[in-house]
């Protein structure tokens, strides 16, 4: 993966209206050093992560999208993206109810990157335990991406559900492999199809790294 460097962000809080509700992120383009930071191709483009099951696209099309947190059922498409390959992988885990590294066997999945077009993304105004919750935060979540929606913004920003705080900093070769610097996971979640987002397959038929059970903020039912 491709990290900002320090003092930088992927996305940046907009100055807001007094009356607005809400936050704006704005995705930084990798001219910008934002995530994308230094990878080939155009200005204005950002590269996140998504896993899918083998032979499936890596964005949904159709309105007939089961539920999940931040949209109902029928209210597809939606697209969920992670700011790091882990972070999607991390989702996987959750949603799957993984805990054990035996379970991981068999596993074959494909992980792509994408880039996506910048845009200003909006920012839920809702609690931790909200955002990070079980299902039974779902509601009140979906809740808040419909009245994002009906305000006219196209997706939202914010900290992964399925990654613990501070997981989501990568590896450096400093004296030989080390763990990163301490970063919080991100996840968009842009409303609608994008024809035009380009994503390559960064792995065919892969597991999730054993090493991320252990920071999986795993699903409560």
């Amino acid at each position: 993966m491709v990290r900002a460097p320090p003092g930088t962000t992927a996305w940046r809080s907009a100055a807001g209206d007094a009356r607005a509700r809400l936050d704006s992120g704005r995705l930084r383009t990798a001219s910008n050093q934002g995530i994308g930071s230094g990878a080939s191709g155009p200005a204005g483009v950002v590269i996140v992560f998504r896993h899918s099951a083998l032979g499936y696209s890596f964005f949904w099309e159709a309105p007939e999208q089961p539920a999940a947190r931040w949209h109902r059922k029928s209210e597809g498409p939606v697209q969920y993206l992670a700011n790091t390959p882990d972070g999607a992988w991390a989702e996987f885990l959750r949603h799957e109810g993984i805990t054990e590294e035996i379970d991981l066997d068999g596993i074959k999945r494909t992980l792509w990157a994408i880039d996506i077009a910048e845009e200003e993304l909006a920012v839920p105004r809702l609690p931790e335990t909200t955002l990070h919750g079980g299902q039974d935060s779902y509601e009140d979540c979906q809740n808040e991406a419909a009245s994002l929606r009906t305000a006219g913004h196209t997706g939202l920003s914010t900290t992964s559900a399925a990654l613990m705080s501070g997981a989501a900093g990568g590896w450096q070769t400093r004296e030989g492999l080390r763990p990163g610097p301490e970063s919080d996971g991100q996840v968009y979640v842009l409303f609608g199809s994008r024809p035009e987002a380009v994503a390559w397959k960064v792995v065919d038929e892969g597991c999730p790294p054993s090493e991320i059970l252990a920071v999986v903020r795993h699903l409560e039912i």
